[in-house]
């Protein structure tokens, strides 16, 4: 994986995650997921930060001085870079399963 795609994937997958939070978050009082108002906006405020930062960081790179364009090949940047992504997306779903789950009504 060149470090130019890493950067995309990194910038798509972080405005990914922060919307679909966004919007589960947002609207899960209203599926009756047992999450009430105002919780939901602080676990928001909890868990977007992160992406934020992510893409603040992207930006970066994007308007900064251009170096020399040389195409270089990280064979292990792809595993670094979707590894953890893949990691939080998965322990977000199993944790907002969980608290469903373990919140439902008798």
């Amino acid at each position: 994986m060149s470090a130019d795609n890493a950067r995309k994937w990194l910038i798509v997958a972080s405005l990914t995650i922060t919307g679909v939070q966004m919007i589960f978050l947002i609207a899960a009082p209203s599926f009756y997921f047992p999450l009430e108002y105002p919780k939901n906006f602080n676990i928001l405020q909890i868990v977007s930060p992160v992406f934020f930062g992510y893409l603040g960081s992207a930006t970066h790179f994007i308007f900064m001085k251009p170096s020399p364009k040389v195409a270089v090949y990280y064979p292990l940047l792809g595993l670094l870079v979707k590894g953890p992504t893949l990691i939080y997306v998965g322990a977000m779903l199993a944790a907002f399963a969980s608290f469903g789950y373990s919140m439902r009504g008798p």
